[in-house]
């Protein structure tokens, strides 16, 4: 009886060590083909130094007439956002306060409304940046379905979820009005990252600190709830007359 405890003892031990064996293997298998997929996904990223060498000419003020904008030409008022795509307060600030914006001073013809690129989060923002102003250069429109979509479908901010995959399958399902294959084109060779480092140093001009950012007629906006954005405005529009 004695030996037949043993050798059961020992073949349990035995199993056990097996199982243990190939759960390491597994874990060691996924560990690699997470650091492989990862380094897929950082290879089709920009790098910190291509972002930064991106545009080295200088900036002069808000760049109004290449930056996507909405509302009538001759709104006497003139509203800009730094924003990034990965920004959490960005998300709810286009949920929450800018339909009102628009209701009240866009749709009016009161106010034109611009986005600019301020990608400051990490590298997949500025890819975002990249696919915005690719869609804005092919259709105006696309763009501001991107705006508002990119924002429902946000990542986790402490990821790279805004991937160059991501990007293509995310416009491919839900913008509309644009050629396509153009824009998978223009995506990969990052043909707008000129333009997306470009509004950065513009809003490092203006003293952009965080996003969003929002400015009225040129001045900032500290508080970026409805009732101060709109004081702003109406104190605008007074000046205007």
């Amino acid at each position: 009886m004695e030996v037949y405890i043993m050798k059961s003892n020992k073949s349990n031990v035995t199993f056990m060590l097996v199982v243990v064996g190939i759960i390491l293997a597994i874990l060691a298998s996924l560990a690699f083909l997470t650091k492989h997929e990862e380094k897929q996904v950082a290879s089709k990223l920009p790098t910190t130094k291509e972002y930064e060498n991106a545009y080295k000419g200088e900036v002069k003020d808000f760049d109004y007439e290449n930056q996507p904008v909405i509302g009538e030409k001759d709104a006497p008022v003139k509203i800009v956002e730094f924003g990034d795509f990965k920004c959490p307060s960005c998300a709810m600030w286009e949920k929450t306060v800018f339909p009102q914006i628009y209701t009240d001073y866009v749709h009016t013809g009161k106010v034109q409304f611009y986005f600019i690129n301020w990608q400051f989060l990490d590298v997949d923002s500025v890819l975002a940046g990249v696919a915005g102003e690719a869609l804005y250069h092919q259709n105006p429109d696309a763009f501001w379905q991107f705006y508002s979509k990119i924002y429902e479908n946000q990542g986790p901010e402490s990821k790279k979820w805004a991937t160059e995959k991501f990007l293509l399958g995310f416009v491919k399902d839900n913008i509309t009005g644009i050629d396509y294959k153009q824009f998978e084109k223009d995506l990969k060779e990052r043909k707008y990252m000129d333009l997306v480092r470009k509004d950065f140093l513009i809003g490092q001009k203006y003293g952009v600190g965080g996003t969003p950012a929002i400015y009225v007629n040129g001045k900032q906006v500290k508080d970026n709830s409805y009732e101060e954005i709109r004081n702003a405005i109406e104190n605008a529009m007074g000046e205007k007359k």
